[in-house]
Parts: structure tokens; C-alpha cells; sequence
């Protein structure tokens, strides 16, 4: 980011007696807890997916070669399938439940489901959802491609594919990238690595992997002293204000 963001978020941690060592870019440290060694030594490509940006890194030879920040992420796939009519507090779990990146995979079958704001019922096809969502990702992917292009490997260089993010988590999402790059290998990862085995019972989902190689990255450069200060119970809001969780949605 900018340096006048940077100063901003810095203002802000020290607001909070938080003292800043270091700013580092996401896809510089992305792979810390998604590649294992061999992935790093013998070339791969991490993708992750996040809501407002895609950011690519390409390793190789134990190090990070080339990294970049796409600015395109997966709320455009939201806002497509908010255009339909759909509710913004159903499209997450329509995405998650019904979607899926391929449209071939899809079926015919009708989604319906009630609307909490006035009960009237929407709906839509599976494939219409398909359709979205694998026009938004291969958009992406023909981004990631350019970037790894610009890395500038060699034409010998055939990395597999890593995929993580929340954005990564949908049905088909593998075998979209490899067709639209035509990469052999891909797959979709969690942050696993660098971790012991009771904390990777918690991290259960691939958009903490930002989170998850961050934290590796600061046990890195060394420890620090943390403060843990008193809880403060947050606010209730009226019963009128408050939101209210939407029915699921279901198949026809």
C-alpha cells in the first residue's frame, strides 16, 4: 500500500499502545503456510483469492521470484449475482452451497428460497449461478496467467497451481484454473504448515491463510511482548436493528 495508508494503520495500532515492526505485502509471505520445501524448491505458483484482490506468488529455487496484486478478487462474483435480485445475505451461501465454477457441473435445477425482507420467494437456476461465477474466475485466471508470464522463468518452468483464500473455496475451482492455464497439477490448499497440530485444528478454512502466513512470518523475526487488556462487552443493538439469519436456501 501507499505510504499514506501505511502511516494511517500505523497511527491506528499505536492509538492502541500496538507498536509496528514492519509492513510486508501479502504475497510476498503468502506461501509460508500453504507450500511445503519441494513446492518452493521445485516451482509453484500460490494464488490467493481474496474479496477485493487476487494476489500471485511465483517461487522457485527456495525463494520468492516474482509476486503481484491483481485487482479484481471474488466480490465481483457477488455483485453479478446481486444484479439477479438476490439478497446480499444469501449470495455467501448460495456461492458456497450451490456454486460452482464450471458450468458444465452444473444442473438445470431451480434454487428458491424465501426473502427475510418481504417474504416474497426468489429463485435461480444452478447453471445460471455457474454461469457467473465461472465468468468472473476465468477473468481472473487470464490476470494470473499474464503474471506468471511476467515472472519470467523460463519456458521450462512448470509449477503446480496452489490455490487458497476464501475465494478458493468452491466446487470446480481446480479444474477451472487448470483448463483456463493449463496447469497439470492445482490444487486448492489450507494453511497447514508451520503449525502444531492442535492449532491446525482450528484453522479450518482457507481464507485464515493470509492470517495464518503472517503470523508465521512475524515468529520469524523474532518475539514480542503482548498485553492482554480487559474485555469489553460489545454493544446490543435493538431488536428492530439487529439481522437476522436467512432461511437456507433449497433446491427444487
Amino acid at each position: 500500500c501507499d505510504r499514506s495508508m501505511r502511516d494511517r494503520l500505523r497511527q491506528c495500532l499505536q492509538r492502541q499502545n500496538i507498536s509496528v515492526k514492519e509492513f510486508v505485502a501479502n504475497a510476498q509471505v503468502a506461501h509460508l503456510s500453504v507450500a511445503t520445501t519441494e513446492d518452493i524448491d521445485e516451482g509453484c505458483v500460490v494464488v490467493d483469492l481474496g474479496g477485493g484482490v487476487t494476489d500471485v506468488t511465483v517461487l522457485l529455487g527456495g525463494k520468492v521470484r516474482y509476486m503481484a496484486s491483481i485487482p479484481v478478487g471474488t466480490d465481483t462474483i457477488n455483485s453479478d449475482i446481486r444484479a439477479y435480485g438476490i439478497p446480499a445475505n444469501y449470495i455467501e451461501s448460495l456461492k458456497r452451497q450451490y456454486g460452482s465454477a464450471v458450468k458444465e457441473s452444473a444442473t438445470d435445477d431451480k434454487i428458491v428460497f424465501q426473502s427475510a425482507r418481504r417474504g416474497v420467494p426468489k429463485s435461480i437456476l444452478r447453471r445460471n449461478l455457474a454461469t457467473i461465477i465461472e465468468a468472473r474466475l476465468s477473468e481472473i485466471a487470464e490476470w494470473v496467467a499474464r503474471e506468471i508470464k511476467e515472472a519470467n522463468c523460463g519456458a521450462k518452468f512448470s509449477p503446480i497451481l496452489l490455490l487458497t483464500g476464501g475465494g478458493s473455496e468452491m466446487q470446480n475451482i481446480e479444474k477451472l484454473f487448470s483448463r483456463e492455464l493449463g496447469f497439470e497439477e492445482v490444487r486448492a490448499v489450507y494453511p497447514e504448515y508451520g503449525f502444531t497440530e492442535n492449532m491446525t485444528d482450528v484453522i479450518t478454512t482457507m481464507a485464515y491463510s493470509t492470517v495464518a502466513s503472517l503470523l508465521l512470518f512475524g515468529a520469524g523475526r523474532g518475539t514480542c511482548s503482548i498485553a492482554v487488556g480487559p474485555r469489553v462487552a460489545a454493544p446490543v443493538a435493538p431488536e428492530e436493528h439487529r439481522i437476522h439469519k436467512p432461511e437456507p436456501v433449497k433446491p427444487e
